[in-house]
Order: C-alpha cells, then structure tokens, then sequence
C-alpha cells in the first residue's frame, strides 16, 4: 500500500485554501455599491465567496489531483508499482471520501450562502426606497411619516450616525408640530370663549355678558369675562362682585377630586367598549393601556384589555417583531397563485419572506385580483405581513392569513396599514389577506419558487408535487433535482480524469521536474474550470432534454445510467494510464 492519499489529501488542502482565499479576493473586487448598501458589504462578499467556492470545489480537486500526481510523486516511487488498483485503490477511496463531504457540504451551504446573497441585495433594495420615501417625506413636511419610513430604514440596515441624527431631526419637527397644534387649539378655545369685535370689548359690554352668563348659570362663563371686564376697569365693583360671585358658584357646584377622577375613569372605559364593540381594537387597546397605567388594580380595566389583546394579535402585530425577524435571512421574491375560481384569479408576490419560531413574517406584499378577460378586480400592497396559521373554522377551508396592520408601542402615530389601490376596500378583511397554502406549503414554495439553486435538496423533493396546485411550473425544480443529484457524479469523474492524465504526463525526470511543468501545472485552473463548466452545461442540457422527453422518473434512471457510463469510461482510462 502506498501513501499517495496522504499527499493528496495534503495538498487537497493547501488547493482548497487557495481557492477560498482567490474567491474571496475577486468577491471584494466583484462588490458593488449598485447592487448593495455599504453595510451589507462583508456579509454579501462571504455569502458570495461560499456561493462560488462551493460552485467550483470540483475544479479545485481536478487542480490538487493534477498537482500531487504530476510534481510531487516521483516516477519511481515506492508502492506505485503492480496492478492499478494497488497504484491507485488509496487516492480514489480519498477521493470518494471527498466526494462525500462535497456532496453534504453543498447540499447545506449553498442554498444558504445563494439565500442570504440574495436577502442582502433585496435589503440593500428595500434600504434605498424607504431612504428616498423619508426624504421625500422630509421635503413634502409629513414628518410623521418620514419617521415610519425611517424607523423602518434602521430595521432594514441597523444604526448608523447619518440615519440617527436625520431622525433626532425629525422627531424635533414632530415635536414642533404638536406644540403648534395646542397652541392653536388653545386659541381657538380662548377665541370661542370671549368673541369680541376687532378683538376689544368694552367693560359694560362684558359685564352685560356676564350678567347673562351668570343668569343662565353658566359661572365658568361668566367668571371669565367679569375677571376681564375688571382687568380693563380696576374701580369696578359691580365686576369684583359679579366675579367672586360666579366663582363661589362654581365652588359649590364642582365635585371633589374623586368625583372628577371617577367621573372620568368613566368616560374612559365607556370610551374603549364603545371603540371594542365597533371594531376599533387598535384605539380600545391604546386606551385600555393607558387605564392600566393609572388603574393597575381594577379588574374591569384587566379583563377588556385581555379581550383587546387578543383581539389585536388577529388583526395587528409589532414593529420590533417584524423588524427583528426580517434582519435575518430568508427567501426573496417569488409569487403564486392564491385562489382562483371560474372566473377570477389571484396573484399574491412577496418580496421577502422569513422564518422563525414565532411564525412566518413577510416584507412587502402585493395582491392583484383579476377576471379571465384581464379586467382588474382588486390591487392591495403592504409593506410588512405576520403569517396566522389558525385552526379550520369549518370543514372546508382552514383560516389561514397574514395580517398587515403594523403597530409601533413606542410610536402611537406610526400605524403602517395595507393601501388599497384599485377596487372597494372591505372593512371586515382589511388587515387581513387570506392565504390558501398552510404555513410549511408557503414556506417551500418560497424558497424553491424564488430561487430553486438556493433550496436544500429535501425542500425540492417535497414541494415538487404541489407546485402546479398554486400555479407554478415543476419543470425547474426537477431540472435542479436532476442537477443535485449529478453533481457528485461530475466531481469524481472529473477528478479521475485528471488523475489518469496526470499519471499519463507526469514528469519523466528522477529528480524534480521540469521548469515548465512547474509553470503550466499551477495555471492549469485556467484550462479546467472553462472544461468543467463545459461539461457542466452539456449535464444541464441533456439532463433538461430528457426530463422534457421522458418525464422526471426516467430521467432520474437515465441520469444514473450515463453517470455510470461516464464513470466507467473514466475509471477504464485511468487503468490504461500505465508508464514503464
């Protein structure tokens, strides 16, 4: 036995290391700005460097096999001797070994590594839109909105000291705004209270008024404009009298302060179960808040907020949710049919859709319903979604649906709910867009839809069979199935190949090789990669023609059967490739 696979498994190794360091140089000089935010920079050069590394892992074993069997055994090496398996039985045993861990390695980081690519360019994408909507809002003085889209933008991207600051800015306008408002409002009251022409009134003329005043017992009133007639005339009695009359009515008639704090309490809750009984759950739940701020002990306050609660998790989620699901990666843009009928159909694109363990969160929805003659029924966006899987309200349909109403605890202002651009709005469905596939079919038809090189093996076996069911082609997916499943074969043919060449041209000389072989053998990746892409497209093109021809169970045998062939043919060139 001799110990080739050592020194091929060594310098496997050192390829490998070379390769990823290559990949990950032409990765920061592929970057660019048009296609990604600067501070998605590194996360999109490792996905990228992984994405490509893994792509072109075969090229780099056909690369390691042609350095270890051309420059560094020798022609008269010990063990290299006898019959062809006993020359070669280690290295391909190490090469099946490295087949095996391509094959495993691949199936779990690449659709990993194409996803969050892909996530991150979508982001970059999303970043930019919110980032001009602020401005423009900035500029149009709706300064509330610009604060939704930039609360949005620092979900998307994260902190940074251009966005904070612009947002400190923001809220000062808002704050200003507000101050305007009551201000305005307080003037509004004064003038209602003491209408006078030209703005000045003479002290009889606010006496007389507040003689009637007092006479129809409105002491507030009349309180009010005697205390002003008294200010313009200081020896007016008839006024200091009138005054302190009206305010020692208004003493005798005004509760005490548990009265007022009852009497308002009150009015708050009726408030708030008038606001839950007409479907107003977002006003009742703010104002049930609040109640159990000042009332923490009050059982009524408890029981209808826990109502409320309940009923707003069906119809609203919240912003940090949804912000802290979408930093993750997913998959992005992909569309489907969501029901149809004889004479409708409807289309349902999501731009980004997440999974975690608390559900299914989606980021930037559309829905368009139209009839079979192509008349426009209905058009929906949205720019968030919360997937709620519920159990079947009756026997024919389960209730599952995303609702799109977004709520900001910190920001009571900043409600962002779906926009209806075409067809009547339904008040009862508003928040809420039904969605015909569970929670898992949504969640495989989004990441083999999308992207079907950035899904894992088992997702595209499992959702092959239900793609026609929304609307979707399977030709795709099973041509990538095809793909998959021929890659471990591509890797160790090639490989062998390169092994039978590599012993067939191997160096003649005793001591070292040749000066150009030591030149020609660490640019041969220029020669193998154009050759393994090569026989990488004729895969794809015979492997898609049979599938069109014959249907995906025979081409999956006559994958194999061609495979075998090719393997044969290989290992039959590499037996052939003996040197005396």
């Amino acid at each position: 036995m001799n110990d080739s696979w050592r020194k091929l498994l060594i310098f496997s190794l050192v390829c490998y290391a070379l390769a990823f360091g290559l990949i990950l140089l032409s990765s920061i000089f592929a970057f660019s700005l048009e296609n990604t935010l600067e501070e998605f920079q590194w996360g999109w050069i490792m996905a990228q460097t992984w994405s490509e590394f893994l792509v072109l892992a075969p090229v780099t074993q056909a690369w390691a096999v042609l350095i270890t069997f051309s420059l560094v055994i020798p022609i008269q090496s010990k063990g290299l001797t006898g019959t062809s398996f006993e020359r070669f039985g280690s290295s391909i045993i190490t090469l099946l070994m490295f087949t095996l861990a391509f094959s495993v390695v691949y199936g779990i980081a690449h659709p990993r590594a194409a996803n969050n690519r892909a996530t991150l360019e979508f982001s970059s994408d999303i970043a930019r839109s919110l980032w001009g909507s602020a401005q423009d809002a900035i500029e149009a003085q709706d300064y509330e909105r610009a604060l939704i889209d930039l609360d949005q933008y620092v979900g998307v991207v994260g902190e940074s000291d251009e966005a904070q600051e612009l947002m400190r800015n923001v809220r000062r306008q808002v704050q200003l705004e507000a101050a305007r408002r009551s201000e305005g409002e307080a003037a509004e009251a004064r003038t209602a209270v003491s209408p006078v022409r030209d703005g000045v009134a003479g002290a009889q003329e606010l006496m007389d008024r507040a003689q009637a005043a007092h006479v129809a017992e409105d002491f507030s009133t009349a309180h009010y404009l005697a205390t002003l007639a008294l200010s313009l005339d200081k020896n007016n009695d008839e006024a200091a009298r009138l005054a302190a009359s009206a305010l020692q009515r208004l003493a005798e008639a005004a509760p005490d302060k548990e009265e007022v704090a009852q009497a308002a309490f009150f009015g708050s809750m009726q408030e708030a179960k008038e606001s839950l009984d007409r479907g107003d759950v977002i006003h009742a739940y703010d104002a049930l808040r609040e109640l159990q701020e000042q009332y923490p002990t009050d059982g009524d306050v408890a029981r209808y907020l826990a109502i409320a609660t309940e009923q707003l998790a069906d119809l609203t989620f919240f912003m940090d949710d949804v912000q802290h699901a979408l930093e993750l990666p997913g998959t992005t843009a992909f569309a489907f049919i969501n029901a149809s009928d004889e004479s409708t159909r409807e289309i349902v694109f999501i731009g980004k859709l997440v999974r975690v363990p608390s559900g299914l969160y989606a980021q930037h929805i559309e829905v368009i319903r139209f009839t079979l003659d192509g008349r426009l029924e209905y058009q929906l966006s949205s720019d968030y979604g919360k997937f709620v899987d519920s159990k079947p309200v009756d026997s024919e349909s389960a209730n599952n649906y995303f609702v799109l109403t977004v709520l900001d605890p910190d920001n009571p202002v900043a409600i962002l709910r779906p926009t209806v651009h075409h067809g009547m709005e339904d008040p009862a469905t508003e928040n809420r867009l039904r969605i015909s596939p569970s929670a898992d079919e949504l969640w495989l038809l989004a990441v083999v839809s999308a992207d079907p090189a950035g899904a894992s093996i088992t997702d595209l076996v499992r959702t092959a069979g239900s793609l026609q069911e929304y609307g979707l082609v399977t030709e795709p997916i099973e041509a990538e199935l095809l793909f998959r499943l021929s890659l471990p074969f591509t890797f160790l043919i090639l490989s062998i190949l390169v092994l039978g060449f590599s012993w067939r041209y191997r160096s003649r000389y005793l001591a070292r090789p040749p000066l150009g072989t030591f030149i020609v053998v660490p640019l041969a990746p220029v020669v193998l990669l154009p050759a393994y892409l090569l026989l990488q497209a004729a895969h794809r093109i015979l492997f898609s023609a049979l599938l069109l021809w014959a249907g995906f169970t025979l081409a999956i045998v006559l994958l194999v059967a061609v495979e075998g062939i090719l393997l044969a043919v290989a290992l039959m060139y590499l037996a052939l490739s003996v040197r005396k």
